[in-house]
């Protein structure tokens, strides 16, 4: 049993990502031969700590992002980051389990898929779920079966 108010000093980020590692041990998934355990689709302010917090966690984390050119601004070491995200990307970068990519195509290579992409809002505050929805065909075309139970990854989405 927790201690008392412990739950509540624990980010809820790192309580969700902790459960997520937990269940990638007992995932069917793992029983496979996949290169990584987890994708991170889309590396902008939430999918880039994400990757780097997975990394840090332990796990073999694909990066997948459509633009090289915030591929190369991450490899460069220019993203806006905080100051202690600035540096698990720079151990991360030396790392072989850290992998960045714009080869959707090897999102089948990974347990677990978490798509954090933009969903800007109008200015009634309705998201525009478009960039969403195209993330999730993406996946789906590009991981096929290998993301479909039993034995397959499990996707999550994080906005």
């Amino acid at each position: 049993m927790a201690a008392p108010g412990l739950i509540n000093e624990v980010p809820s980020d790192l309580l969700t990502q902790h459960r997520i590692l937990e269940g990638l041990d007992e995932h069917p998934a793992n029983q496979t031969a996949f290169d990584f355990d987890v994708a991170i689709v889309g590396l902008g302010y939430v999918g880039l700590p994400t990757a780097l917090a997975f990394q840090a966690a332990g796990s073999r984390v694909l990066g997948v992002d459509v633009s090289e050119r915030r591929l190369a601004v991450i490899k460069e070491e220019r993203a806006d980051l905080l100051e202690t995200d600035r540096d698990r990307l720079t151990l991360a970068l030396r790392d072989s389990s850290f992998d960045l990519t714009s080869d959707v195509a090897r999102l089948g290579t990974a347990a677990a898929v978490i798509i954090c992409v933009p969903t800007p809002v109008d200015h009634f505050l309705v998201p525009d779920l478009r960039i969403l929805e195209s993330a999730c065909r993406t996946v789906v075309a590009s991981a096929g079966m290998r993301i479909c139970p039993p034995g397959g990854a499990g996707v999550a989405t994080r906005s």
